[in-house]
């Protein structure tokens, strides 16, 4: 009895969170679907930047953090 008790309360709710995440999933579908095509644009320099800086810095010193000759 009180096992049937606790699956008629706990069912309802249940059933509510499923529907919630199949909606949820439903419309994340939706939108990558109509989004597939949409690549964004990367300029093609910019995936370089951080590697224009190593010429630069490969002849500066090293940082040493000691306090002890302030």
């Amino acid at each position: 009895e009180l096992i049937r008790l606790f699956y008629n309360s706990y069912h309802p709710i249940k059933t509510k969170q499923d529907n919630e995440i199949k909606k949820q999933f439903k419309e994340a579908e939706k939108y990558r679907s109509i989004n597939q095509n949409n690549k964004s644009t990367i300029h093609p320099q910019a995936i370089y930047t951080s590697r224009l800086l190593d010429p630069f810095t490969k002849d500066l010193p090293e940082y040493i953090d000691d306090k002890s000759q302030f």
